[in-house]
């Protein structure tokens, strides 16, 4: 740990290699740092982008992997995400959300347009729809399951992990940023295929995939 003395505030301790003569070469200091108080402090390019920039869930040189970012120790295949996503299957979206600019939202947007037959799940919003698709309160009732996907907080994804492998289910896809290795272990373990920390529009468009697929006649309203 560095502390970085200030002439006119409280010392800051970061983990930051510390540049008396500014940041590295090619780079700029953040415009924001007058407002941190503590942690990293990044250096940016001019591009925006942070300097040194690694895939996702790489870890520094030389450093320890944090114990958050580890499902890339152990990811399912290419053909495997291309194999779910490609074809047509029948999802629980558990954390559905009626609210457009929620990831939630979109992601069930996209998977419809896939063709896919997708249940949102959401205990608050029973009753109503979204993207017309009549809204249930858990996942029993979005049975027979197929794939379950997941979008709540982490330490909430192993008991919708559990209700998945015993209600039968045979995939279950956790969502960008929700981790959890014991659920995904148990899940394995029961024969289920998981897929974690991941987003379905992320992956299919890294694998070149067609996002605007043909809709499945049933999604077609009328």
């Amino acid at each position: 740990l560095l502390q970085v003395n200030h002439p006119e505030g409280p010392p800051i301790v970061t983990t930051q290699s510390y540049h008396p003569k500014g940041p590295p070469k090619g780079t700029t200091q953040r415009k924001d740092q007058g407002n941190h108080t503590g942690g990293t402090i990044p250096w940016e390019s001019p591009s925006g982008t942070t300097a040194g920039e690694r895939p996702r869930g790489e870890p520094p040189s030389g450093t320890t992997r944090s114990t958050t970012r580890t499902m890339r120790l152990d990811p399912p295949s290419d053909a495997t995400i291309r194999e779910i996503l490609c074809t047509r299957r029948r999802i629980a979206l558990v954390g559905a959300s009626a609210k457009p600019w929620r990831d939630s939202h979109h992601v069930m947007a996209f998977l419809l347009r896939q063709g896919h037959d997708v249940t949102p799940v959401n205990p608050h919003l029973a009753g109503q729809a979204i993207h017309d698709r009549a809204v249930v309160p858990d996942l029993s009732a979005a049975a027979p399951l197929e794939v379950v996907d997941v979008f709540r907080a982490s330490q909430h994804a192993g008991g919708v992990v559990d209700d998945a492998i015993r209600l039968g289910a045979r995939m279950v896809w956790l969502q960008l940023g929700v981790i959890d290795q014991d659920a995904a272990a148990r899940a394995r373990a029961a024969g289920l295929i998981v897929v974690m920390d991941r987003c379905p529009v992320i992956e299919a468009r890294r694998l070149g995939l067609s996002i605007e697929a043909k809709p499945d006649p049933r999604h077609i309203a009328g």
